[in-house]
């Protein structure tokens, strides 16, 4: 995951896409859990997978998809991150439907889908 980079490269080389009809979707643990943002460029925010993906392509210019998973506490954030959700997380994770957010990304402007995404949480 914190060489994502490289896997993007290869599908930018082998399909000819442009940095601007990419879309990435990854964890925050930042944002509470169902909580997603959704920005059109800016800084990994310490995201080790996304940085990975700035470094190779060159650019903070990519669009992102963030799905809150929660807050690590006291915990190690690489163990959080890798850990199972408990029963009631799973519940809720189970009834989420990031590809909803992320249609609205692919069907409506980014300026509509940053306003539709940000404002609300998943399950709502």
């Amino acid at each position: 995951m914190n060489r994502s980079g490289f896997a993007v490269r290869d599908i930018i080389d082998l399909y000819k896409i442009e940095n601007r009809d990419i879309t990435v979707v990854l964890d925050d643990f930042n944002l509470d859990l169902n909580v997603l943002r959704f920005r059109l460029q800016g800084s990994s925010g310490g995201h080790n997978g996304l940085q990975s993906i700035i470094d190779i392509i060159g650019t903070e210019s990519i669009k992102r998809l963030r799905i809150g998973i929660g807050h690590p506490d006291n915990e190690d954030p690489a163990d959080y991150v890798l850990s199972e959700f408990s029963s009631a997380e799973e519940a809720k994770i189970l009834t989420i439907s990031g590809a909803d957010a992320l249609e609205t990304v692919i069907i409506e402007n980014e300026e509509t889908a940053m306003n539709l995404i940000n404002q609300r949480r998943l399950n709502e």
